[in-house]
């Protein structure tokens, strides 16, 4: 994140880290319905979750103002989400 952070700041480019999250139960509970389906191309399993979840590396505080956090145990609200996304990164929504 810090190599992005810093060519974006070299380039003048606004820059956004967009922290997609969802509850521990979800990931597991996601990842068995996708293997029990057979049919899905992920290679995730209850280990790689676990191991992720092991290694989860928090954002720094330094970051925090330029993170826009997504909670995906239900479907988000784009609606929502993409003025914040817009004045967080002074980009133009494509609905103005």
């Amino acid at each position: 994140r810090e190599r992005m952070r810093a060519l974006a700041t070299a380039l003048q480019t606004p820059w956004l880290v967009l922290a997609f999250e969802a509850a521990p139960a979800t990931l597991r509970e996601r990842t068995a319905r996708r293997a029990a389906s057979g049919h899905d191309a992920s290679e995730a399993t209850a280990d790689v979750v676990a191991s992720q979840m092991e290694h989860y590396e928090p954002l720094a505080e330094s970051e925090q103002s330029t993170t826009l956090v997504i909670n995906t145990d239900t479907p988000p609200d784009w609606s929502c989400l993409l003025p914040v996304f817009c004045a967080q990164t002074r980009l133009r929504s494509v609905f103005d």
